[in-house]
């Protein structure tokens, strides 16, 4: 494949590499991923889904599914379809769709969701709205009730 001799030409080429993940593809769309180690500061917006090891600070936006993993640290406020947390969230939380918080999360923010799914052993102080008041809140930023402190067994 390497040659070091200068005249000799290769006609190789190089082949793309397909993601051999394992992960669902809402709709069919991309994957944008912040790996374990990598950190960005400012705003983060995909047309995909996004997948969260590293450390975000200021926004979020994806037209997909947000998913925080358990390595994963986000300072910022996190708008998607639905959005999973396993890791640690400090910011509002704006899902179309539904919020999971998985067993060890740590969400200090409002949630503004059509449903909202807490598992055990999971850290959550904020407001929490659903439904249709989400929708609304989000749209006018509408003063939440006073927050809340919960943290499950």
């Amino acid at each position: 494949m390497f040659r070091n001799n200068k005249d000799s030409k290769s006609t190789e080429t190089i082949q793309p590499v397909k993601d051999p993940s394992p992960r669902p593809r809402a709709g069919g769309g991309t994957i944008t991923s912040v790996a374990p180690g990598a950190g960005i500061s400012g705003s983060l917006e995909t047309a995909g889904n996004l997948v969260v090891e590293g450390r975000i600070e200021g926004s979020v936006k994806a037209d997909g599914n947000v998913q925080i993993g358990a390595s994963g640290v986000v300072e910022a406020e996190v708008n998607g379809n639905d959005v999973t947390v396993a890791g640690t969230v400090k910011g509002r939380i704006y899902a179309a769709g539904k919020v999971i918080l998985l067993s060890g999360a740590r969400v200090e923010g409002d949630i503004h969701a059509q449903s909202l799914k807490i598992e055990d052993s999971v850290f959550f102080q904020g407001g929490c709205v659903m439904g249709d008041d989400a929708r609304r809140a989000h749209a006018g930023d509408a003063a939440l009730p006073k927050s809340v402190t919960a943290k499950a067994a």
